[in-house]
């Protein structure tokens, strides 16, 4: 059912998922290896993953409507848990901002109603954890989340002459940040079908320090903060860039400023 929905809802998504097969070109020792430098580190040790993107609402027969942009930093820390395996630990943080002033948010206009409203400002989760194993396939991933149900994990390759992409598709139930920044147990009448696409890009034998990536999170509807009206079928999607940095070195020091503004504990808990 929820690959019939997004094929339907976001037309190419379909396609792009079929353009991308499984490659013979690098072997199953070698995706273990690529996997975990592109997506974490060689080495035990903390990475940051900053995600910077905008929320749209679909609903048939507009434009899709952004919303508020989003700024995102997720903690990695990797452990080896023996020589197939290892875990990447992560806790995340984020907040929103004024698609128009670019500043943090506090309420949002919607077009459809033409009413001013509360939005959600920012939002915590985690920790949760990545566990991935080598498999004949490359790697073999699965993930436990608070606050999502996580119903399947895939991987796609490819190679574009010496580049990689790694395609992470994530199924899942769960939903979006409330306006006090909980996030809505998967369970309730705020918890949709949901799929992440996560697409890192890197050379292939680099060291993965500069690995980057695009990022899309679907949902198959919209947070009741928003206001609309649910015989409108809205559907609410994220598409960003996703950005590999050392730690305390930003792309946009300006978010790290307001997130230790928002979250001291969160920064004093990682040693940041």
């Amino acid at each position: 059912m929820i690959v019939a929905f997004f094929t339907a809802s976001f037309p190419g998504i379909a396609g792009m998922v079929l353009a991308m097969p499984n490659t013979n070109d690098l072997s199953s020792d070698e995706k273990f290896r690529v996997y975990r430098r592109m997506l974490a580190s060689p080495i035990d040790e903390t990475v940051h993953w900053w995600y910077f993107g905008t929320v749209f609402i679909m609903i048939d027969g507009l434009p899709a409507m952004p919303t508020i942009n989003a700024a995102t930093l997720m903690i990695y820390r990797t452990e080896v848990l023996a020589k197939d395996r290892f875990a990447i630990h992560w806790d995340e943080v984020g907040y929103f901002t004024d698609y128009t002033t670019g500043n943090p948010v506090q309420s949002w206009l919607n077009p459809v109603t033409g009413q001013t409203i509360a939005a959600s400002r920012n939002f915590a989760e985690g920790p949760a954890r990545y566990d991935v194993a080598q498999a004949a396939a490359g790697v073999s991933v699965t993930l436990t989340q608070p606050g999502a149900t996580v119903n399947s994990i895939d991987i796609d390759w490819r190679c574009e002459g010496d580049r990689v992409w790694i395609v992470q598709r994530e199924r899942k139930t769960r939903g979006f940040p409330e306006v006090d920044g909980r996030l809505p147990d998967p369970d309730s009448p705020s918890g949709f079908e949901a799929v992440t696409r996560l697409a890192f890009m890197d050379e292939r034998r680099s060291s993965g320090i500069n690995t980057r990536g695009l990022y899309e999170f679907a949902l198959a509807g919209a947070p009741p903060w928003m206001g609309l009206d649910p015989a409108l079928k809205a559907r609410a999607t994220v598409h960003g860039m996703i950005v590999k940095a050392p730690v305390g070195a930003p792309p946009r020091p300006a978010s790290l400023t307001i997130l230790r503004s928002m979250f001291p504990t969160f920064f004093k808990k990682h040693g940041v």
